[in-house]
């Protein structure tokens, strides 16, 4: 796992079905050569037991991970987090089957 945490005040989580899942996106991205995300914890509040999530800076990389669920047939949920006032405000993102 990528100790190196991201600093931004906005950013988006992929929450998915299994914490197998995500840890093999997770590896794959890794392989293929993609620094950009990082596997953490799933909020409680957005996930029951002990899940991960991929943590990414910008929506457009939610693309990049789109593209390595084979035939769509993983299921994930998209979560923008802001950081105001140091509480967390959570919004999830509709996306495209």
């Amino acid at each position: 796992m990528n100790a190196t945490y991201i600093n931004n005040q906005k950013y988006y989580l992929a929450i998915f079905d299994s914490k197998n899942h995500a840890i093999g996106l997770y590896y794959s991205l890794q392989k293929k050569g993609i620094k950009k995300f990082n596997l953490v914890s799933a909020p409680c509040q957005l996930k029951e037991g002990c899940n991960y999530s991929i943590k990414f800076e910008n929506l457009d990389d939610y693309k990049t991970i789109q593209n390595l669920i084979p035939n769509n047939n993983i299921g994930v949920e998209l979560y923008e987090i802001i950081r105001k006032n140091g509480r967390k405000e959570i919004t999830k993102i509709e996306t495209p089957i």
